[in-house]
């Protein structure tokens, strides 16, 4: 198993060894919706189709830069089981779209299910058609934020209490669409759900959960935001409202990259 290191990026030019493309199927759907030539209705009946769940692949069965991603992952799930409590994860996993970053999850998924740790992972994503290829969960779900903004009320954060405690690991798939100021309120959500009675938590990016962000910032931006929304956009003291800054310096704190490269 590979020890996590500081600042680690990581990629490969591996040969393929499988060829899958419904990844890219979705993708080029998606995108199709907004091509008024066939027509919505019949697109989304079309993108509906597509969207399984992807299986996971066999360890063995992975690219090279993918095993990259799981090892890592599952050295430090190894470490966290055995009771040896190693430095929190922040890693990312970016690629463009059909290098197999959802087959990639799937497998990690799988990891925790063999070790019968799943109920410590939490997989998210911005939209419920993401989130259903990796069979997760959408972010204003697993953070329950009210759809007019505003703060949860004192039932919905009870709820979230008792959903948070004990997990462990989030993934958080198509990062590209969340936006600074989202990725802080959710920090501060998770960390409250967590630590209750902590006044403090929300000083502890997400409580101490360990968060891997996968996705392409090629692809979708964040929905109704500025050009300066995403995460890889620095601060701007000047313009930026406190929460964007604050989802900035939470993004800097991600050390451990393997980036996706070969097509499948």
């Amino acid at each position: 198993m590979l020890a996590m290191t500081q600042k680690t990026t990581i990629s490969d030019n591996a040969q393929p060894t499988s060829s899958t493309g419904s990844e890219t199927r979705i993708m080029e759907l998606s995108w199709a919706i907004f091509d008024t030539e066939k027509g919505d209705t019949g697109l989304i009946a079309d993108l509906v189709s597509e969207v399984t769940a992807l299986r996971a692949a066999k360890p063995n069965e992975l690219l090279k830069d993918q095993w990259w991603a799981y090892d890592i992952i599952d050295w430090h799930l190894e470490q966290y089981l055995s009771g040896r409590c190693p430095q929190k994860l922040r890693m990312i996993i970016p690629g463009e779209a059909g290098v197999g970053k959802s087959k990639t999850i799937q497998t990690i998924t799988e990891n925790f299910v063999d070790r019968h740790a799943a109920s410590i992972l939490v997989k998210a994503a911005y939209t419920g058609l993401a989130a259903s290829v990796i069979d997760g969960q959408t972010l204003h779900h697993v953070a329950m934020l009210p759809l007019q903004g505003g703060k949860q009320s004192v039932q919905t954060m009870k709820a979230l209490e008792a959903y948070w405690q004990g997990k462990q690991y989030l993934s958080i798939d198509k990062m590209s669409m969340v936006s600074r100021e989202m990725f802080a309120k959710l920090s501060g959500i998770i960390s409250r759900a967590k630590t209750p009675n902590d006044r403090t938590s929300t000083n502890k990016p997400f409580s101490g959960l360990n968060v891997i962000l996968v996705g392409n910032f090629h692809q979708f931006p964040p929905v109704a935001a500025k050009p300066s929304a995403p995460l890889y956009c620095p601060c701007n003291p000047e313009k930026d409202m406190d929460n964007k800054m604050v989802g900035r310096k939470l993004y800097e704190q991600f050390d451990v990259i393997v980036w996706l490269k070969t097509q499948v």
